[in-house]
């Protein structure tokens, strides 16, 4: 299910922080959204805030490879900063093109069912996928 959360600035919140709006539409647990707008090491800035106030995997699906390892970094950044004893996980693609008749790496295939099997135990607080490893099968 899908949040939108209403602008700071409409009547019906205008005492209300922006933070605790954005929180509160997530604290469902089949609860999914859409932040925007956010630039650069913001992302990961607000998605370690998000984390400490719901306390659930978070998954971000970006739109390459180049982005999710910035977010990648970004993100052990601002966990080491907030003294957060989390582990944040990289779901690599294949690294093959659709036509190339070869098969995927072992290890490659290896580390995503780890990864998922650590986020299906409940080990896996952050999760940032590029668009491409999410569009692959498993193995």
């Amino acid at each position: 299910m899908n949040r939108t959360i209403d602008p700071p600035s409409s009547p019906s919140h205008s005492s209300a922080d922006p933070w605790t709006l954005l929180h509160s539409a997530f604290k469902d647990v089949h609860a999914s959204g859409v932040v925007e707008g956010l630039t650069g090491a913001a992302k990961a800035f607000y998605l370690v805030h998000l984390w400490k106030e719901i306390r659930r995997p978070i998954i971000v699906i970006t739109a390459d490879q180049i982005t999710s390892e910035s977010l990648f970094g970004d993100l052990r950044y601002f966990i080491k900063h907030n003294k957060l004893r989390l582990t944040p996980h990289f779901f690599p693609a294949w690294e093959l093109l659709p036509y190339d008749p070869l098969s995927p790496l072992s290890e490659v295939s290896g580390e995503r069912l780890d990864i998922l099997h650590r986020l299906m135990a409940g080990k896996c607080p952050f999760l940032i996928v590029p668009i491409e490893a999410a569009l692959q099968y498993l193995m």
